[in-house]
């Protein structure tokens, strides 16, 4: 269990250095593919082009290989949840539990789970681990519940991940009688480095968690009320997740019209990447305005709602996200599409229903056009 929670902190951090450089990466391949579409140059200019391509390849391989090395492809099987939240519940020691008063509420019958034993440990017991020390004494106590009456699938977006209506769920809570959430980190909890505990906290724990959570397309709920507690509540899939058919998708796409007219807002705070987006993008015919103050993004848009085909934004952005971008957009009238593109894809799990397509850096020139062809024709 420590072994694995040291690899899934190393690999959060090298998310956090493979996103910076996926930017630089983003800004010298867009560059690369926008001068390979003009015409000018001799076999020497073609030549070095390609060179830079190839390099570039290279070092996206090898900022992949940055999350992949530190966390090993998860071997996943059918388990019985009870069997495992028993299990997390020992490792928690007869003194914790004790102190905690920490009652579980078995399910009378099997509740299979389609998951990876350590992983869904490593989940359990950090929620149960941060409802023991939700109150500033440390003296909340836990409930943990499982299935019927229970233990229910809330009626409101997941937190963290997303309902898939072609799955079965095993779902269990984990509830204290603690201080409940700070307001003002409510919406940050699950960033890498952000805690509840002071500087008794690494801030890691929620936020690999989430990870996990959308690796094994589950859903995550947090229910706070001030003074007397937070209810966590976790769907698990039942049965393996089958890859989705996007045959549909890839059709609409082909088939979408030009931009040829149409105006896009590309919002990106390093501005080069932003600069190379909105150059791919009007080699298609769009006309494109590159913003790298997503504040400045925000007035854009409500000052000239009805101007705007779509919108590019990325999502890790300093003070404004976004996601604030895409809900601003998801308001006007009529409302204007947004198209994500991010060096860290899994990060918009949670606000998946925001987006019409999510793609990651370094993004080619024509699946941004395909894909912003297709919002723009929805």
């Amino acid at each position: 269990m420590q072994l694995a929670q040291r690899r899934e902190t190393i690999a959060h951090l090298a998310s956090g250095v493979a996103h910076d450089l996926n930017n630089l990466v983003a800004v010298v391949s867009g560059t690369v593919s926008l001068l390979e579409g003009q015409s000018h140059g001799g076999p020497e200019f073609r030549s070095g082009l390609t060179r830079i391509k190839r390099a570039m390849d290279a070092a996206q391989n090898l900022v992949a290989g940055l999350k992949s090395s530190t966390r090993p492809k998860a071997t996943r099987t059918t388990l019985d949840l009870r069997n495992v939240i028993s299990e997390a519940v020992d490792l928690l020691g007869s003194e914790r539990r004790k102190k905690h008063s920490i009652i579980v509420e078995f399910a009378s019958s099997v509740m299979p789970v389609w998951a990876n034993q350590t992983e869904l440990l490593q989940v359990i017991l950090n929620l149960v681990l941060n409802a023991c020390e939700s109150a500033a004494d440390r003296s909340s106590t836990v409930n943990i519940a499982m299935g019927g009456e229970s233990a229910r699938i809330p009626d409101k977006m997941p937190d963290v991940g997303e309902l898939n209506a072609d799955l079965s769920y095993s779902v269990f809570q984990v509830s204290d009688t603690g201080d409940g959430l700070d307001p003002e980190i409510a919406d940050r909890l699950f960033e890498s480095h952000v805690t509840t505990k002071g500087s008794a906290g690494t801030g890691m724990g929620l936020a690999i968690i989430s990870g996990i959570l959308s690796d094994n397309g589950c859903a995550l709920w947090f229910d706070s009320v001030p003074q007397k507690g937070v209810t966590v509540t976790v769907a698990w899939p039942e049965q393996e997740i089958q890859p989705k058919d996007g045959s549909r998708i890839a059709e609409r796409i082909a088939s979408a019209a030009k931009l040829t007219g149409h105006h896009i807002l590309v919002v990106d705070d390093v501005v080069d990447v932003g600069d190379v987006l909105s150059e791919m993008l009007e080699t298609d015919g769009a006309v494109t305005v590159a913003i790298s103050d997503p504040q400045e993004a925000l007035d854009l848009l409500s000052e000239n709602p009805g101007l705007w085909s779509a919108v590019v934004t990325d999502l890790d952005m300093f003070d404004i996200t976004g996601v604030d971008i895409a809900k601003a957009a998801a308001q006007l009238d009529p409302p204007v599409p947004c198209v994500l593109v991010t060096a860290l894809p899994d990060h918009a799990a949670k606000n998946r229903h925001l987006f019409h397509s999510i793609l990651a850096k370094p993004v080619e020139a024509l699946a941004l056009i395909r894909h912003v062809r297709a919002a723009v024709s929805c």
